[in-house]
């Protein structure tokens, strides 16, 4: 695999649920072949299956607010203060 599939491939592996990843790895082991058989088998078809696909979107990191903001901001709304008084 090229480094630009690697997003990929590890998107969908960590989309797969933790048997279904086990699963996976036995039924590639157990039915692999040599080291050498990277392009057939089991092998092959894991690669195909979870190389196919668009990178995941990148999603904007929305900036931490200051640690010095969480002791500025009121315990309660105005509005429900008034309310009680």
């Amino acid at each position: 695999a090229n480094e630009s599939l690697l997003p990929v491939i590890c998107s969908r592996w960590a989309a797969l649920r933790p048997e279904e990843r086990w699963w996976l790895f036995s039924m590639t082991v157990a039915e692999a072949g040599l080291p050498e058989d990277t392009d057939r088998g089991w092998r092959r078809a894991l690669f195909l299956a979870l190389s196919d696909g668009d990178p995941p979107a990148r999603r904007k990191l929305r900036p931490r607010p200051v640690e010095s903001d969480y002791y500025a901001l009121p315990l309660f709304d105005q509005s429900m203060q008034r309310e009680t008084h």
